[in-house]
């Protein structure tokens, strides 16, 4: 997980991947992106980042926003296909922040996507006011395999149901319905 080398709290390395350095700090990210981007080509290569996430005990920082958007600068000389941020507010997180997310629009000039706590308006609005080029849906494409015909038509959502995530069956993947009407 890159958060774990942008992250002061967590990275106590002491060497060119660590220390209070933001250039150290955020070095693995950027040679990996470079590396598979030699490989396979830079308009092929996505980054998934989770600016303000605090999963795996991470705790927050105050140089959150002045990391990531150090990272989006250098992202944004480098052609890639995307950067996808995970709003984590759906594990109890704080959502990322609009401010942060208009400050990082204006650094990072390539296409932006994010997920988490979307809803169609929500997404609408985001792709509208320039903030984002790309809405995900991860969790409503799970609990609604006609997502895009329930947008459509404006038609409720299947709520998904978290308790049969990872139990290694169907169960809770490929067994939600679709819409069958008002």
């Amino acid at each position: 997980m890159f958060e774990q080398f942008l992250n002061p709290t967590v990275n106590d390395r002491n060497d060119r991947y660590g220390s209070s350095n933001l250039d150290d700090r955020v070095r693995f990210v950027l040679e990996v992106v470079d590396a598979t981007s030699a490989r396979i080509g830079a308009g092929k290569v996505g980054i998934r980042l989770s600016p303000y996430g605090t999963v795996s005990d991470m705790a927050a920082y105050a140089e959150t926003a002045e990391t990531y958007l150090h990272l989006g600068r250098a992202l944004s000389t480098r052609g890639l296909a995307y950067v996808h941020f995970m709003d984590q507010s759906v594990l109890g997180l704080p959502p990322i922040d609009p401010e942060f997310l208009s400050r990082f629009r204006a650094t990072y000039t390539g296409n932006l996507m994010i997920a988490g706590q979307l809803d169609f308006e929500k997404a609408q609005q985001l792709v509208d006011s320039g903030a984002i080029d790309l809405p995900a849906f991860g969790q409503p494409f799970i609990s609604n395999p006609d997502l895009v015909e329930r947008f459509r038509h404006g038609w409720p959502l299947a709520l998904p149901d978290r308790e049969t995530y990872y139990g290694g069956g169907a169960n809770g993947y490929v067994d939600y319905p679709v819409y069958q009407g008002i």
